[in-house]
């Protein structure tokens, strides 16, 4: 039983500083948590998902078995850490991306803090169940790898022709 309180604590210790590290990166770094928006809006999830699967568990296991030999520990653990970022990054648009879902449920459009803020307590709150909810936190991962690697190869979404008085756009007017 006190196993189980400390796992639940260190579970939730755990989801709130991740969200707070990803609420440092949106706000730190908007050029490229729109990049990483724009792969979202430019590939759909079971996209991102086999990208991610693709990318992640071998990266994973190329650091494993790289990790075994002395001369490779170096390189390792560079595989590691680029795995580590590129989830982080990943969840960093896949987040805000379910919290948006998650608050469509309810009336009115969320802000981009609330949208992460309720991404960040669905993730959390879905690793506190026993295999259903790691399976589902274990999917999100995957497709966040995805995410951040679809983002390497993806243009961030121009800004849109501004409107003329009149209601044409700048295009149309000869």
């Amino acid at each position: 039983m006190i196993n189980a309180i400390a796992f639940a604590v260190v579970v939730l210790l755990a989801g709130l500083g991740l969200t707070g590290l990803l609420t440092l990166l949106r706000t730190g770094l908007p050029p490229l948590a729109a990049r990483w928006d724009a792969a979202i809006i430019q590939r759909s999830g079971p996209r991102r998902l086999a990208i991610g699967l693709l990318n992640g568990p071998v990266l994973f296991l190329l650091a494993a078995a790289l990790g075994g030999h002395s001369r490779f520990k170096f390189l390792s653990l560079l595989l590691f850490i680029v795995l580590v970022l590129l989830l982080i990054a990943g969840l960093a648009a896949e987040l805000p991306s379910m919290g948006r879902r998650v608050l469509a449920m309810g009336k009115g459009e969320p802000s981009e803090l609330a949208s992460l803020l309720a991404g960040g307590a669905v993730f959390t709150a879905s690793f506190l169940i026993p295999f259903a909810g790691w399976a589902a936190c274990t999917v999100v991962g995957l497709m966040a790898v995805g995410t951040s690697v679809s983002a390497l190869f993806t243009r961030p979404a121009r800004a849109a022709i501004p409107s003329t008085p009149e209601g044409e756009s700048a295009s149309e007017i000869k």
